[in-house]
């Protein structure tokens, strides 16, 4: 009978397990029901209450972060099953061995250390995801908030780390309350509960209000077309296709373009075929290109390309590949054209792992991520953010040419900030994972870009979803996925040039509550433990 009662309580606590997975993948999977993650940890709490050993909590929770990877990122899958299985496997490892660090504090020291430990240590997981070799922060906690941006407006203030940190602290609130359910200050945790929840969306709406009152706010505009070619991802790198590429995407921009118009974008890779930067007026698959920018003197291009660099008998880089007794670099670059100047590069910095770089030890499987997002595994790193200038009668225009992945790392933006850009401008090739939410993500954390910096964003996608972004992230104009189009808008300037609190500090959530946060706790269990000794 005993043995029973076990065997059942073994499962319903697998099941609680499996739905904190689904209820953590589910905002992903529909790119809505973000509210779901404020009770998306307490099923698996629960379930680490009843489980009989330290094994048994780590194989709910790799249950609970396995099933919420697959629901979010399934989408990989189109470009590579290998690749995504190797994502899930990776990312779930990952997530347990966080989360379970953070359980072993809430079970040793007690509720109070325990809850901190979770949060600072998820904190600094997210943190490390930003940086490390095999990067890959996009289902960190508080890019959900993408989905639901009119939340989450005091992200100008604390980056998306606010937004982990937010989830996380009601997750816990709540099981609190649900531990202690007979405490005489019950009513008082519920009310915390609900003010914690309330205040900073009702803070939200009023940023939002104040805010949207400055953004169109102008008499002066500045008029930026965007080219969605719709070209299959899959077949654009193919030689014989080059021209009729080519000839495309001129057709739309001399279709979309007028004698106010300031700006064209071309999406990631518009100009496929790679070309040595400083022969780029020469070659002859791009003379119809170089033609379009003589006729149009005042206007300027920014351009996807693969581009190469040329260094000669110097083995310069890591990356360089090596032609005999020459090396040369293969970028994933953005190019400015003008009329009255050379080409202007800019080199992909955060590079997709897998389709665009691996850490050395890993190099063995980049087949397997072969096409997770990109064209090659084997792309050179630019060394920073770097912006264009726009020498405009109107205003000072600086635009940060963002390259698809990186533009779901906020720190990175805000660099480009720094460097002096009041426009950002993401280029992108979504049609690798064909219609499903994965070019959906990507267009949502557009919006977390222009919130952070309160900067006008412009996203250019092969195909998926080009879109004007307001600086409260609302999108004035958009594509739909498939359609072959261009869309123009009159942006209002003069363009922002204050920084946002984020933009002056940074990701300082996660430096305060992940990095400090997670060396104090850690210092506690030394000291905790000598003295007991």
């Amino acid at each position: 009978m005993s043995l029973n009662k076990s065997s059942n309580k073994a499962i319903i606590s697998f099941l609680l397990a499996g739905i904190s997975g689904c209820l953590l993948g589910l905002p992903w999977f529909f790119c809505n029901y973000v509210w779901l993650l404020f009770i998306a940890f307490i099923p698996l709490l629960y379930a680490h209450t009843q489980a009989p050993s330290l094994f048994s909590k780590i194989a709910q929770a790799s249950i609970s972060f396995a099933i919420w990877n697959i629901l979010s990122i399934w989408w990989i899958y189109n470009a590579t099953g290998a690749g995504v299985m190797m994502v899930v496997v990776l990312n779930t490892l990952f997530m347990t061995t966080v989360w379970m660090v953070g359980n072993r504090f809430l079970t040793k020291y007690g509720n109070r250390i325990g809850y901190v430990a979770i949060i600072a240590f998820w904190l600094l997981f997210e943190f490390v995801h930003y940086y490390w070799g095999i990067s890959f922060p996009w289902i960190n906690l508080g890019n959900a908030f993408a989905f639901e941006t009119s939340w989450v407006q005091w992200y100008e203030y604390t980056g998306v780390g606010g937004g982990t940190l937010w989830i996380l602290l009601i997750n816990l609130m709540i099981f609190d309350i649900l531990q202690k359910r007979h405490t005489p200050f019950l009513r008082y945790k519920i009310c915390m509960v609900v003010v914690s929840i309330l205040v900073p969306i009702l803070l939200s709406l009023w940023i939002l209000w104040m805010q949207s009152k400055f953004d169109h706010q102008s008499n002066k505009n500045f008029e930026v077309l965007v080219v969605q070619p719709n070209v299959d991802p899959y077949s654009k790198f193919s030689d014989n296709l080059n021209s009729v590429q080519i000839d495309n995407i001129l057709n739309l921009t001399q279709q979309g373009i007028d004698s106010t118009t300031s700006l064209v974008i071309w999406p990631e890779t518009a100009l496929p075929n790679a070309t040595y930067e400083d022969q780029f007026g020469a070659s002859s698959i791009y003379k119809p290109v170089v033609s379009f920018i003589r006729a149009h003197p005042n206007l300027y291009v920014l351009t996807g390309i693969e581009s190469i660099k040329f260094y000669g008998t110097e083995h310069l880089t890591a990356s360089a590949h090596e032609s005999g007794s020459y090396y040369y670099d293969v970028f994933n670059s953005a190019m400015l054209l003008h009329d009255h100047q050379s080409p202007l590069f800019y080199h992909k910095n955060k590079l997709v792992p897998g389709a665009e770089t691996l850490p050395a030890p890993l190099l063995f499987l980049s087949h397997i991520f072969e096409k997770f997002g990109g064209a090659t595994s084997s792309y050179g790193r630019g060394a920073k953010a770097e912006i264009f200038s726009l020498d405009s009668s109107l205003t000072p225009i600086a635009i940060a040419p963002i390259i698809c992945y990186e533009s779901i790392y906020g720190a990175y933006i805000r660099d480009y900030v720094l460097e002096g850009a009041n426009l950002l401008t993401i280029i992108t090739n979504d049609g690798w994972w064909g219609n499903t939410q994965g070019y959906q993500q990507h267009y949502a954390y557009a919006k977390l870009c222009a919130i952070e910096t309160r900067r006008w964003g412009v996203q250019d996608a092969n195909t998926g979803i080009s879109a004007f972004i307001s600086p409260t992230g609302i999108a004035v104009r958009t594509t739909q996925w498939a359609e072959k189009k261009a869309i123009s808008y009159k942006i209002p300037i003069p363009l922002s040039a204050s920084y946002t609190f984020y933009v002056q500090h940074g990701d300082w959530i996660y430096e305060l509550f992940g990095v400090l946060l997670s060396c104090l706790l850690g210092l506690f269990a030394i000291i905790k433990d000598f003295f007991k000794s």
